[in-house]
């Protein structure tokens, strides 16, 4: 497993939002793609991560999810990797962060793709 990269499991078709979109955007745009992770943008730069229990948690809390704001209730400095970092060691910060994803970034720390949790079972799983 050591010889194996990030580059290896991560999904390199993201969907991304804004930090100024509503938790209703984030919502359906989740639905519409199938995914429950999004790395949140404000001018271009990652600044955050949503997730689907994040917005779950904010409803869930009396928020109308047409007034949530995504900057207010993402997780802040999401942990991110390169394409090149070990499996291992991200799927180890990920375990004991008890996190869900890690946006994958080149080197101007754009973001460029996504490894979640699931890719790391699918990793698991061919790795067994």
């Amino acid at each position: 497993m050591s010889s194996k990269t990030v580059r290896d499991y991560m999904s390199t078709k993201i969907h991304s939002i804004r930090a100024g979109e509503t938790a209703h955007v984030a919502d359906s745009l989740m639905e519409k793609h199938g995914v429950r992770h999004l790395p949140v943008l404000d001018g271009g730069k990652l600044v955050g991560v949503i997730s689907d229990r994040d917005i779950k948690s904010a409803v869930a809390g009396g928020g109308d999810p047409r007034k949530l704001i995504i900057e207010n209730i993402c997780a802040p400095l999401p942990y991110v990797a390169t394409a090149s970092t070990p499996l291992a060691a991200v799927a180890k910060e990920m375990a004991a962060q008890h996190i869900g994803s890690t946006v994958i970034v080149d080197d101007d720390e754009k973001a460029v793709g996504i490894f979640t949790a699931s890719d790391a079972l699918r990793a698991l799983s061919e790795l067994a």
